[in-house]
């Protein structure tokens, strides 16, 4: 595990070769055979909601249907959330068209843990994907997580990140797995 703290103390943990390759190719299939759809009204700004995303959301079921949270290896990282509940579940699809921003998965009230994990089976660094996150105030870029295989961030929603859209090297899209988990600031759910 990589631990890396942001000017403001926040966390950023990043952790490498934890879930076998059968486990990960079982989870690669399932997201590939995900129902996606096209949206573009998933910004808050109104200069941004004219570009479109590719995602599939995922209900409960589904991401029971995956058993992501049932891996033994992974255990450890989801103690982490264990006072949290699930907010949302979803895959992004980027492309090389992708116009990704700056943004953050809290909101007022709310402590929010976000979990991102990287289902492609094969990544070079050539194809770009990377997750960037920046300063409070977007004038610098804190930490760029390259986009490993497997790899798994956990992170304080509250930190801006964005995805980086693969080059025009990268023979397929790059897919993300995103848990949002979370609490009220006082600790209870509502």
């Amino acid at each position: 595990m990589k631990i890396i703290k942001t000017f403001n103390k926040k966390e950023i943990k990043i952790y490498d070769d934890l879930i076998p390759y059968d486990v990960r190719l079982k989870l690669y299939r399932f997201i590939n055979d995900s129902f996606f759809r096209v949206n573009g009204n998933d910004e808050i700004l109104v200069e941004n909601q004219m570009e479109q995303h590719i995602f599939s959301t995922y209900s409960k079921t589904d991401l029971d249907n995956t058993n992501f949270l049932k891996i033994p290896e992974i255990k450890h990282i989801l103690k982490e959330v264990e006072n949290y509940e699930i907010q949302q579940t979803r895959i992004n699809l980027s492309t090389l068209s992708d116009k990704n921003h700056f943004h953050v998965d809290n909101t007022a009230g709310w402590d929010v843990k976000t979990l991102i994990y990287y289902p492609n089976m094969r990544w070079i660094i050539d194809w770009g994907g990377y997750t960037l996150f920046a300063n409070e105030n977007l004038s610098e870029i804190e930490y760029c997580a390259s986009y490993k295989p497997g790899r798994i961030i956990l992170f304080d929603g509250s930190i801006p990140h964005c995805i980086a859209p693969p080059t025009n090297f990268a023979p397929c899209f790059r897919y993300s797995f995103i848990i949002q988990f979370k609490k009220n600031k006082n600790g209870n759910f509502i």
